[in-house]
C-alpha cells in the first residue's frame, strides 16, 4: 500500500463493524522510559525499554439507535467485557499491504453523551488491551 488517505479504515468491535460510525483512529504503543544511568563523569543518562503500554483511540459520531455505537459501547462498559477489536487500514481482507492491529481489549471510561448545540455529536474512546499480548500488528 502506498501513501493513501485515510477514507476507508476499518474498525470492528466486539463483532461488530463501526467503521461507518468512525471518522478518526489511531494505534499508539509506547514503551515506558527506564533510567539505567548511573554515575559516569560525563553526567549522561542512560535508558532501557520497559513495558509497553498499547491503545486504540477512536473518534465517533454518537448514535443511539440499535446496533448502533452507544447500544454496542455502553453494553461493553456497563458488562466490564472483554472483547476483541480489530483495526485496518482499508476495508479490503487482511494482507501484507493491508495489516490488521488488534487484540483482546476493554473499555475502562465511557462518555455517552458529548454535545453541543447545533454540533454533531462526538465521542472518543480508549480501548486498552485485556491480557498480555497487547495490541498487535499482523497480515494474516
Amino acid at each position: 500500500m502506498a501513501k493513501f488517505l485515510a477514507q476507508d479504515c476499518y474498525i470492528e468491535i466486539d463483532g461488530h463493524d463501526i467503521s461507518n460510525w468512525c471518522f478518526a483512529v489511531a494505534t499508539p504503543s509506547e514503551r515506558e522510559r527506564v533510567d539505567m544511568s548511573g554515575f559516569n563523569p560525563l553526567g549522561a543518562k542512560e535508558f532501557a525499554a520497559g513495558d509497553r503500554e498499547d491503545s486504540i483511540d477512536l473518534g465517533i459520531l454518537q448514535d443511539f439507535d440499535t446496533l448502533g455505537p452507544h447500544d454496542i459501547l455502553s453494553d461493553i462498559y456497563q458488562n466490564q467485557s472483554t472483547i476483541t477489536v480489530k483495526v485496518r487500514p482499508t476495508s479490503a481482507v487482511v494482507s501484507a499491504s493491508n495489516p490488521q492491529y488488534g487484540g483482546n481489549g476493554q473499555l475502562l471510561a465511557y462518555t455517552g453523551l458529548d454535545a453541543e448545540k447545533g454540533q454533531r455529536s462526538e465521542i472518543r474512546v480508549e480501548i486498552i488491551p485485556s491480557d498480555e499480548n497487547g495490541f498487535v500488528w499482523g497480515n494474516t
